[in-house]
């Protein structure tokens, strides 16, 4: 699939209303799709190969032709509300709530497929979306760290006692390092960069610096976000390894480094 499939293949699945269905004519001789208005049968039909249409009646009308009629799968709906969700984003503090709302229910639904199901989904998202969605695990893992769930096993409660556990489950859970374009050194670096700024453009507002109104977190949420997408940057260069294994990895290299900051400041 081109470009310009792609792009008619995510116009057809925004164009589709949830519950409506959509009919092409197929030559059974020549094993051949019309087109349904300006999208073209093999786009259709790659489509229903990667699952995000399915077939859902086949109506005979000749020895060699019939009416196939499809509808958009609950996978190839997650279309539209990736594009809900990159809405409430931009709508910021105000949409908060529905943000959070639509990425769960994105999180739900994208859980229940393997990597490979998911990959054709991915192709047809724009590059705000797929921010996003990336925010929204930033967003939920520090929701998870007001709102920690008990455990029945030991060894998991120990872990998310401090939190840290939730970060590094957060990084497995986004895939292991180049697995695709958003899990690279130059990708996780950029996004430490990014809110970097952001955390000094907050200082500036706290110090009378700029005309910006503050966030509703300040710097100190700004200085959270940086965190984590710091410690993202740590699990990235030890794949293989569970979240709780590079949860012991961090501690150990931190404990290593705050002695050195101890002997550097005269403690």
């Amino acid at each position: 699939m081109n470009s310009e499939k792609i792009s008619l293949a995510r116009e057809l699945l925004l164009h589709i209303e949830p519950g409506e269905v959509i009919s092409t004519q197929i030559n059974h001789e020549y094993n051949q799709r019309t087109n349904y208005d300006k999208f073209p049968g093999n786009v259709i039909e790659w489509l229903h190969d990667v699952k995000l249409l399915v077939l859902a009646d086949v109506i005979s009308i000749s020895p060699n032709a019939s009416i196939e009629v499809f509808k958009v799968t609950t996978l190839g709906e997650q279309v539209a509300e990736f594009g809900n969700l990159a809405d409430w984003f931009n709508e910021g503090v105000s949409g908060e709530e529905q943000f959070l709302i639509t990425g769960s229910s994105i999180y739900s639904v994208l859980n229940q497929y393997n990597e490979a199901e998911l990959s054709p989904l991915v192709k047809l998202l724009t590059n705000e979306e797929q921010e996003a969605y990336q925010h929204y695990y930033r967003t939920a893992a520090m929701n998870v760290l007001k709102n920690r769930v008990k455990e029945k096993d030991e060894e998991t409660r120990d872990v998310l006692s401090n939190g840290l556990g939730q970060m590094f489950w957060m990084s497995t859970m986004l895939g292991e390092k180049d697995t695709n374009e958003t899990r690279t050194n130059n990708y996780v670096f950029k996004k430490c960069m990014e809110e970097l700024g952001e955390m000094a453009l907050e200082d500036q507002i706290a110090n009378g610096l700029s005309y910006k109104e503050a966030g509703s977190d300040g710097v100190a949420g700004e200085a959270v976000d940086l965190a984590i997408c710091a410690m993202d940057m740590f699990a990235l260069q030890h794949p293989g390894k569970t979240h709780t294994e590079i949860q012991y990895l961090f501690i150990t290299y931190m404990n290593k480094k705050l002695e050195k900051w101890k002997q550097t400041i005269g403690m």
